[in-house]
């Protein structure tokens, strides 16, 4: 599996920039298409700033190309504990990826429902 966060400067495979861009509708702009992850198992990331944790979630990616999936890790923070339910097996989040640099995935939060 691979694991979006590389060093401390990188969440997800982005810069802070970058994912500010990208969920600002900038995302072909990067490099990012959308798809959809299956999340398979999450843990909770400690310590966190946000309200509602901060989660790094073990998703299966659908290929935006068709080809076969992939296995990545991509990290979430929520307002509210009431989001948590986001991360349990199963569920299937709007994402942002990079086909080419399979590190690079977002939750594509405006997508969500």
């Amino acid at each position: 599996m691979e694991h979006a966060t590389s060093s401390t400067a990188l969440v997800n495979g982005l810069t802070p920039q970058q994912t500010e861009i990208a969920l600002a509708g900038g995302a072909a702009a990067l490099g990012l298409v959308p798809t959809t992850a299956t999340v398979l198992s999450a843990r909770e990331v400690q310590p966190s700033s946000a309200p509602g944790g901060t989660w790094d979630i073990a998703v299966r990616v659908r290929d935006p190309n068709g080809g076969p999936g992939w296995e990545a890790v991509t990290r979430m923070s929520f307002s509210s504990a009431s989001r948590e339910s986001r991360t349990a097996a199963g569920v299937e989040l709007p994402v942002l990826v990079d086909p080419d640099n399979r590190k690079r995935i977002i939750v594509d939060v405006p997508r969500l429902c």
